[in-house]
């Protein structure tokens, strides 16, 4: 599988054999029950060729600086409509990123890091 839609459903927690999935380029978990501790970050920072990750509206209160370590390949992340207070620094190694979407979280600010994401684009 290239592309996993597994959104819209009342998932909480993901197994960690999600890491066996390298040939996937889209994960797209948005709108189920995620919460910081039901997702597998160690597996999910092994989907290296992963381009499109979506975690809209789930209840995730933190990620973890490893679960977005491994992600090289990671152009579009959104995380929006979540309880984030803040963004992990690892955001900032994410130099194929083009697309972050956070809104719609408890933000107080941005990593310092996130300067590193040169290939961000204005989405105005």
């Amino acid at each position: 599988a290239r592309v996993a839609d597994l959104s819209h459903n009342a998932l909480a927690a993901l197994p960690a054999s999600l890491s066996a999935l390298t040939g996937l380029h889209t994960l797209r978990l948005g709108h189920n029950a995620l919460t910081t501790a039901g997702v597998p970050w160690d597996a999910l920072a092994c989907l290296s060729g992963l381009t499109a990750l979506t975690l809209d509206a789930n209840a995730l209160g933190s990620i973890p600086e490893a679960g977005l370590a491994g992600l090289s390949s990671l152009q579009a992340l959104s995380v929006c409509g979540n309880r984030l207070t803040s963004l992990p620094e690892a955001v900032g190694a994410l130099a194929a990123l083009e697309v972050l979407a956070a809104d719609g979280n408890r933000l107080a600010g941005l990593p310092g890091s996130v300067g590193g994401c040169g290939g961000l684009k204005n989405g105005t």
